[in-house]
């Protein structure tokens, strides 16, 4: 008696499990970990990350199990990112948005004392001024 083994696969294209609704939020210089990027599909689909309108950042960006991660923020770093899933049968693009937010960074210098006269004999008045200056992160 001969038995027969008959295997049947369905091949399926991929579909991503949506990221998040809404942009995410970092301050520059934090690093960021995107949220993992879940797909499903037959043959397995393989998942990459790319950034609209540019590349992902060299040497401060990591892919790995659907995971994206990049280092030390700047503000060239946001825009809208792309999570890819592709196998031979097609493909499935998810996007999120990421806003790296630039925090203004206040130094007080020093006050400077100015004396006036008021005119009359020995009547000295001293005035302070404090001097704010506003400059953005680097």
């Amino acid at each position: 008696m001969t038995f027969f083994v008959t295997y049947l696969y369905f091949l399926v294209t991929p579909r991503i499990k949506p990221l998040t609704e809404r942009s995410i939020y970092v301050i520059e210089g934090n690093d960021i970990t995107f949220p993992k990027c879940i797909a499903s599909g037959f043959p397995s689909p393989t998942i990459t990350w790319s950034q609209v309108f540019s590349s992902l950042p060299a040497r401060r960006s990591f892919s790995k199990k659907g995971n994206l991660t990049i280092v030390n923020t700047t503000v060239e770093d946001s825009g809208m990112y792309v999570c890819e899933a592709t196998n031979f049968i097609g493909k499935a693009r998810v996007m999120t948005q990421l806003v790296i937010l630039s925090i203004p960074r206040f130094t007080v210098k020093p006050p400077e004392q100015l004396t006036i006269n008021t005119g009359e004999e020995d009547c000295q008045q001293s005035l302070f001024f404090f001097i704010i200056k506003y400059s953005r992160a680097h």
